[in-house]
């Protein structure tokens, strides 16, 4: 007869401890993953600002639609710190002491009156800016108040301090690591000096990256310290990279087909680049640089995923650099053709036809060199047979686009339908990763088996 002994007191503590671990390891990786959304969201709106609003120089020449939506998503951004910042706090398990509360929540503050500022930016700014020319018209005198710049000195001030105070008490714990809240330190000074958030924003995207490769507490680990799944989080981290890839890696070649809607009267003897010059070039700008970074997103995650050698690395390196080439053809527009077709006659024609062949030939070699990669990685074998058909088919691409007149309509269709199997191969390497995750640890396996062999 079995005997069934009710559960000690101290079982039940520690099963409750182990639940009350649990729950908390789930709200560091949400907040975790609210600091690394709001993180990118702000360093690609701020980035996108600096390139397409300042760069226009006077404010009649960019779209005012633009500037709206970059300070919603700004403010979206700012929200979405402001909910993650508690899952620092916890992740210290109040090692930052009382300094690091009052940091965070004076950092709180901050970010509230800066989201308040995007408001204004996105909702009621141009509604502003309309009173006033009407009132200079009228030959009313309008000055800025000074409440103003007292607005704007609190939101960014409240920000500055609350990242050196929490960052103090963080370096002081030595819980977090300790780059990631130094860039945040730093950049919130650049902030309030000449009004660059890049690198706070830098700092954010990191500290989110470390709350949400953290899996649980383990409160039976020495002093309760929050320890790592580091399985499970290299599987959610490879599978966040396969799902960012998947989303922005076809969107330049997707506005390159929009474009024949948006913009018809630009003819298809045309390289689609001159798009960057009508009406809607900041949106081919924009859908430039967000593919040159879901390349560079995929790129890293099949770092992850394939096992290591040369071909892997040169495969990766050169996809990487290719992503950042295509980012670089967006930042830098082509040239106004001249009379004779004739472009890059400016710095910025001749970086942009700099980057463009640097990342053809790149995207070239990546496929060349992970054909054989795939074909030798079981995990991967069924990849090796459609990147050799894209390899052939750039190759044939090459071909045409070098023995076709320039300026005829065939040379325009040939460009813009040359690069669609390498959006659709790059859109299914992005879910196959997610599918198969990150490479199987050598030592893991030997571990695991000797467990099994016990």
């Amino acid at each position: 007869m079995v005997e069934f002994m009710p559960a000690s007191e101290t079982d039940t503590k520690n099963q409750a401890a182990v639940g009350e671990s649990v729950s908390q390891g789930r709200f560091i990786r949400l907040t975790g993953f609210m600091l690394l959304a709001g993180g990118v969201l702000w360093f690609l709106a701020e980035t996108a600002w600096g390139v397409f609003v300042l760069g226009a120089g006077d404010p009649s020449e960019y779209p005012q639609p633009l500037a709206s939506i970059l300070w919603v998503v700004i403010m979206v951004a700012l929200i979405s710190m402001l909910v993650g910042l508690p899952g620092l706090h916890v992740y210290q398990a109040g090692r930052n002491g009382l300094l690091g509360v009052i940091g965070l929540v004076t950092l709180s503050a901050g970010l509230v009156l800066m989201a308040g500022l995007a408001y204004f930016g996105a909702f009621l700014q141009e509604a502003v800016a309309e009173l006033i020319v009407e009132a200079e018209a009228a030959g009313l005198s309008v000055e800025e108040p000074a409440s103003a710049m007292i607005g704007y000195l609190t939101a960014y001030g409240l920000h500055f301090i609350g990242w050196v105070v929490f960052g103090f008490a963080a370096l002081r714990a030595r819980a977090l690591p300790r780059w990631p809240v130094v860039l945040a330190m730093v950049g919130s000074l650049l902030m309030v000096i000449i009004g660059l958030p890049l690198l706070t924003a830098a700092g954010v995207i990191w500290l989110g990256l470390v709350l949400v490769r953290m899996k649980h507490s383990d409160p039976t680990g020495p002093g309760g310290v929050i320890v790592s799944n580091r399985t499970g989080s290299n599987a959610g981290t490879t599978r966040i990279l396969g799902t960012a890839a998947m989303v922005t890696y076809p969107v330049q070649q997707i506005l390159v087909f929009a474009f024949l809607v948006l913009q018809p009267g630009r003819p298809l003897s045309d390289m689609d680049s001159l798009y960057a010059l009508d009406a809607w070039g900041w949106l081919w700008r924009t859908g430039a640089i967000v593919t040159g970074a879901g390349i560079v997103l995929l790129a890293v995650g099949l770092s992850r995923s394939l096992a290591s050698g040369k071909r892997v690395r040169l495969g990766i390196t050169t996809m990487t650099l290719g992503g950042l080439a295509v980012i670089g053809t967006g930042v830098f527009p082509t040239d106004v053709p001249l009379d004779g077709g004739t472009v890059g006659y400016t710095m910025s024609g001749v970086l942009h036809f700099a980057f463009g062949i640097i990342a053809f030939l790149a995207l070239l070699v990546t496929v060349f060199a992970l054909k054989g990669v795939f074909r030798r990685d079981p995990r991967w074998s069924f990849a090796a047979r459609p990147t050799a058909w894209l390899a052939l088919w750039l190759l044939a691409g090459v071909v045409l686009l070098f023995t076709i007149p320039e300026g005829t309509t065939v040379a325009g269709v040939v460009q813009r339908f040359v690069f669609i199997p390498n959006a659709v191969w790059g859109v299914w390497l992005a879910w196959s990763l997610r599918r198969i995750g990150p490479k199987v640890n050598k030592a893991t396996i030997r571990r695991r088996s000797k467990v099994g062999n016990r």
